[in-house]
């Protein structure tokens, strides 16, 4: 390949990683960088592909080319190049557009009564990444005679809330929708994370933001609550068997 393809190449590799959770990866294709995987979880996947499609498209391989058709006119992952001189692709993640990153503080944590439906992949895909805490306080509350924990929608009130930071497809964004009762019970917003732990392998760009420390995820929180819950104990670490003695009650328990 020319040294204008791979000027262009390290172009579009810039524009990738100037947006937070993107990256760009080379495979081989007859001895020759003519692949680009991307990872994102900002919804930027498209305008990197117009960038590909316009610098790169006339100038690279059959095999690029056929990755680049495939990937903007299907909803799934390359498993494959058909070309017979390309090694074989495999994706670790579903469609990287799809991603989002999500913030969970109570019952859907590892070890919590809810963490099963993280990891039924027949609701969804969603990938562990790390733990963090808010960077705002909020109250986070139990609540109800199922003793369900609220974090309130009061920034600077209450403690910095410990949770886990998840990747989810939007199979699984649109199942914690209907579970978390949103618009109604929760409201699912962006609320900036600061990352105490990170085990997430996503791209060069959302590395970067977890190096630096501060994420922003969707967070369930609740802005819809009765007035006596401000009066309630505010808790900084939900955990259902703690000593409040408040233990949650599973939705298939409740009369």
């Amino acid at each position: 390949m020319g040294s204008h393809s791979s000027n262009l190449l390290t172009q579009c590799k810039a524009v990738c990683e100037a947006r937070p959770g993107c990256s760009v990866f080379y495979p081989t294709c007859l001895e020759k960088p003519v692949g680009i995987e991307l990872h994102t979880s900002s919804g930027q996947l498209a305008s990197i592909f117009v960038c590909i499609m316009r610098t790169l498209f006339l100038e690279l391989s059959w095999c690029l080319s056929y990755f680049v058709l495939y990937l903007l006119l299907s909803n799934s992952d390359m498993r494959y190049c058909e070309d017979p001189g390309c090694v074989s692709w495999i994706t670790t993640a579903a469609f990287a557009s799809t991603m989002a990153r999500v913030f969970v503080y109570g019952t859907l944590k590892k070890g919590q009564p809810n963490y099963k439906h993280m990891i039924n992949t027949a609701k969804g895909l969603a990938k562990f990444q790390g733990r963090g805490r808010t960077v705002e306080k909020y109250p986070l509350v139990i609540a109800g005679k199922y003793n369900i924990p609220y974090m309130l929608n009061i920034p600077g009130t209450g403690h910095h809330i410990a949770g886990e930071i998840y990747s989810v497809d939007e199979q699984m964004l649109q199942f914690l929708d209907e579970f978390e009762g949103c618009p109604d019970m929760y409201q699912r917003t962006l609320m900036r994370i600061q990352v105490v732990e990170w085990e997430g392998k996503g791209g060069a760009g959302e590395a970067r933001a977890a190096a630096d420390g501060v994420l922003e995820c969707f967070v369930y929180s609740t802005a819809t609550y009765p007035p006596e819950w401000v009066g309630l104990p505010y808790y900084d670490n939900y955990d259902s068997s703690g000593k409040h003695g408040l233990s949650y009650v599973l939705r298939e328990s409740r009369e």
